[in-house]
C-alpha cells in the first residue's frame, strides 16, 4: 500500500514542471468568509478571479465592496466574485473584500505577492557515452546538486539569495542539517531505492516569515542501460541508428557496439558483458567486450537470437538485458 501510494504522489510531482511561477498568497481577516481563487496560484499579469462563500451570512442577499490596491474596484448587491489581473513579477496585489448582510460587516484582505524561483539540478561527475548530449540522469553512488535561484521581493525590491531562508526535503524526508539562511544548494548521493527522486524547498524571507515560496522538482533515475548500435568498417559505430526488435543486416555477418547509460562512474570497470548467440556464449575480446561481431550459424537465410547481459560484479542491483531478433537476409534496414 505504500508502495502504491509513493508511486501515485511521484506521478503527481510528474506533471509539474521544472520551473514555474506562484503568487504567494496571504490572507487575513473574517473566518466566517470562504474564498475560491482561480487559478490557485496566479503567475504575474494573469487573469484571477475570487469568488466568496459563506455560511455565516448569505453572499446573495449582500452588499459588496471590492478594493483593489487601495481603490474601490467594485461594489453592489451580490456582487460575491470579482476578477482583476496580477501585476508584474516582484509586485503585489492587495485585494480588500467588505460584505454587508443585514447590518453585519465581514471583511477580509487577500495579498497577492509576484514571486519566482527556478529549480537547477545537475549530477556531479556523472557518466554517458562520448556522443551523447543529453541529460544525465543519477545512477547509485552519484552525488546530485540541485540549486535554487529565487526572485522573492521586498516593498518592490529584489531580496538577496543569501538574506533568505531554504528549507529541504528529499522525497519527503526533511534536511534540517542542509537547510537555513543563504543555504540555497542541495546535496545528495543517489540510491537504487526509487526511479526518481522528489526534491522540494521551501524559501522564506525571514523579515517576513508570512511570504513564502514552494518549489519542487522531480528527478529520474532510470535503471543501467544497455543500447546496441551497428558498427561499419572504418566509420565506427552508427549512434544514430539504436538497434531494437528484429533486425535484418546485409550479408552473413553484424558488428555490433553496446552503450551502457545510468550508470556510476565508479561501477564502470566492474561491468561484465555476457553476449549469446542462440543460447551459445560467444566469446568476447576481454580488452573490448561491449564489441562483437557475429555471423549467420547456417551461412544461409535464417534467424538468430542475440542476447546480451551487463552486470555489474560489485553491484548487484546493476544489471541491465538487450535482444535482438536477427533475420538474416539481403535487404538493409539500417
Amino acid at each position: 500500500m505504500k508502495k502504491i501510494l509513493f508511486i501515485i504522489i511521484v506521478l503527481f510531482f510528474l506533471v509539474l514542471p521544472t520551473k514555474f511561477i506562484l503568487a504567494q498568497v496571504v490572507t487575513s481577516g473574517a473566518s466566517e468568509m470562504g474564498l475560491t481563487i482561480t487559478p490557485a496560484n496566479p503567475g504575474p499579469n494573469s487573469t484571477t478571479t475570487i469568488k466568496v462563500s459563506s455560511f455565516a451570512f448569505n453572499p446573495n442577499a449582500s452588499t459588496f465592496t471590492w478594493t483593489l490596491n487601495g481603490k474601490k474596484a467594485l461594489s453592489g448587491l451580490n456582487q460575491s466574485s470579482f476578477s482583476f489581473k496580477t501585476g508584474n513579477l516582484g509586485s503585489q496585489s492587495v485585494v480588500s473584500i467588505a460584505a454587508l448582510d443585514d447590518g453585519r460587516l465581514f471583511e477580509k484582505t487577500i495579498t497577492f505577492y509576484q514571486n519566482d524561483a527556478d529549480l537547477l539540478w545537475e549530477v556531479v561527475n556523472g557518466y554517458a557515452p562520448g556522443f551523447y548530449e543529453g541529460k544525465i540522469f543519477p545512477a547509485a553512488g552519484d552525488t546530485v546538486q540541485i540549486s535554487a535561484t529565487p526572485s522573492i521581493f521586498d516593498n518592490g525590491k529584489l531580496v538577496a539569495a543569501t538574506k533568505l531562508n531554504y528549507t529541504w526535503s528529499e522525497n519527503f524526508k526533511s534536511l534540517p542539517e542542509q537547510s537555513g539562511v543563504g543555504k540555497r544548494s542541495l546535496t545528495f548521493t543517489a540510491d537504487r531505492s526509487t526511479n526518481s527522486f522528489i526534491v522540494d524547498v521551501t524559501i522564506t524571507n525571514p523579515a517576513k516569515p508570512s511570504v513564502s515560496l514552494r518549489r519542487s522538482v522531480v528527478i529520474p533515475s532510470p535503471n543501467l542501460q544497455a543500447i546496441l548500435y551497428p558498427t561499419i568498417p572504418l566509420v565506427g559505430a552508427l549512434y544514430g541508428q539504436a538497434l531494437t526488435g528484429k533486425i535484418t543486416p546485409s550479408g552473413n555477418n553484424l558488428s555490433l557496439k553496446a552503450e551502457v547509460f545510468n550508470i556510476s562512474p565508479n561501477d564502470l570497470p566492474s561491468l561484465n558483458f555476457s553476449w549469446s548467440l542462440n543460447g551459445k556464449p560467444i566469446a568476447v575480446d576481454p580488452t573490448n567486450p561491449g564489441t562483437i561481431t557475429v555471423n549467420n550459424p547456417l551461412a544461409s537465410t535464417s534467424q538468430s537470437l542475440l542476447s546480451l547481459k551487463v552486470a555489474s560484479l560489485d553491484n548487484i542491483f546493476e544489471t541491465a538485458q538487450n535482444f535482438l531478433t536477427i533475420i538474416w537476409g539481403n535487404s538493409v534496414q539500417f
